[in-house]
């Protein structure tokens, strides 16, 4: 989707962040793959962040680049490194030229299986740091809300206090988050670096649940200032969905789960940041219907997560 925008210098991109259930082999097999792609390929992305890959990268990248010009091609960048097949949880696909791969440090502390990226060079001469995340899946913020919620319309007893939802976050999530924002993001960008930073991180997004959206449907009176996604808040990061749709009642943005159903309580869990001067948020919407012609007895969606995508433009 890259194109110069008629108003300013800037270059207007196309952002999807996904993850594709085990490899995109979940919900029909290589089959489901090879749709996936094409599925891919109508949302003329720039930058695709990816989650559980899982051995489907390559093929990805190839039905990515089948009959485009050889200098309008993607990158593939595997960030996951593990010696087990097939685990090679996130790779970044891009049309734009890396030129860094960041390195990978103490894999201990916080591995490649959940977070690195690269750094990228726009036609302007910009340069933006792209990096995928995939926080702490146990302890589901979702599940205990979805379950109060689900309490709360039916008039049953609380399973849960507001105090209980959530510590869901405040074990491996919330050390996760620490560790990327205290240390990685320090040793790996200048504080005016440009920054993508996408992902699934398994937790409910803060804005959605302050004292304003108590009343939306699906929060039941709810107020829950999530600590993870605070964090990134905090940090500078702009949440591009919740900035392209404010309400957070009108438009909840749930992106868990297609193939389970909605449940009571919006799930939220795919994100899309950005963080740095000189960017603007045109739109951003889950993308959770297959195309015509790829439908399915069993599995309405190619995952069990929606798509997310976001219209920037870098200026």
């Amino acid at each position: 989707m890259q194109q110069q925008d008629s108003s300013s210098r800037g270059i207007r991109l196309r952002v999807m962040e996904w993850n594709i259930w085990q490899g995109g082999r979940e919900a029909g097999g290589e089959r489901n793959v090879d749709q996936l792609i094409e599925f891919i390929r109508q949302q003329h992305v720039d930058i695709l962040f990816m989650l559980e890959t899982y051995g489907s990268g390559d093929k990805i990248l190839a039905g990515l680049n089948a009959g485009r010009p050889e200098d309008d091609r993607f990158s593939g960048i595997r960030i996951t490194h593990r010696p087990e097949p097939n685990r090679d949880n996130l790779w970044i696909f891009t049309r734009f030229p890396v030129v860094k791969e960041h390195p990978r440090i103490n894999e201990q502390a916080l591995s490649s299986f959940n977070f690195g990226g690269v750094k990228i060079k726009l036609p302007t001469g910009r340069k933006v740091h792209l990096f995928n995340t995939w926080l702490w899946h146990e302890g589901p913020a979702w599940g205990r809300t979805h379950q109060t919620v689900g309490e709360i319309l039916q008039g049953k007893k609380r399973t849960f206090t507001e105090a209980e939802i959530l510590a869901t976050d405040l074990e491996r999530r919330f050390e996760m988050a620490k560790i990327i924002l205290d240390d990685r993001l320090p040793r790996y960008v200048q504080d005016d670096d440009a920054i993508i930073l996408a992902g699934d991180l398994n937790t409910l997004p803060y804005l959605d649940w302050i004292p304003e959206f108590a009343g939306a449907p699906g929060h039941a009176g709810l107020v829950l200032p999530w600590p993870v996604t605070q964090l990134f808040y905090e940090a500078g990061f702009v949440d591009t969905y919740r900035t392209a749709r404010p309400d957070a009642g009108r438009f909840p943005g749930s992106t868990w789960s297609p193939l389970y159903g909605y449940g009571h309580a919006p799930g939220r869990i795919d994100y899309i940041f950005v963080r740095g001067d000189r960017i603007r948020v045109l739109d951003s919407f889950p993308l959770d219907k297959r195309l015509p012609g790829h439908e399915h007895p069993k599995f309405p969606f190619y995952s069990d997560h929606a798509a997310v995508v976001s219209d920037l433009l870098f200026e």
